[in-house]
């Protein structure tokens, strides 16, 4: 038996080890993207919001809004709950009077 329990131990903490690097890794370059937005925006005017949207993949979508709040921006929207879409169908057009 070569490397015993050990080796089992190691390629565990290994493999955990690559998924936390690789996981930071994404979520650093998800607040750096909107930094890049929001610097040369406040130049301009200090007061403006810069807002942005984010596809996450699961068990991801709290760590994404972090990292774009840390940029500097704000999440656009966190669940399809928090607006309403209407559809061209639903629009009643104006009476003529």
């Amino acid at each position: 038996m070569v490397g015993g329990c050990w080796g089992s131990i190691a390629e565990a903490l290994h493999i955990a080890w690559r998924v936390a690097l690789n996981l930071m890794a994404y979520i650093s370059g998800i607040a750096t993207r909107p930094a890049a937005f929001v610097k040369p925006a406040r130049a301009v005017s200090p007061n403006v919001s810069v807002v942005t949207t984010r596809k996450a993949f699961p068990g991801t979508r709290s760590l994404m809004m972090t990292a774009i709040i840390a940029g500097g921006a704000l999440p656009h929207r966190l669940g399809l709950n928090d607006s309403q879409e209407v559809q061209d169908g639903q629009k009643k057009e104006p009476e003529a009077q």
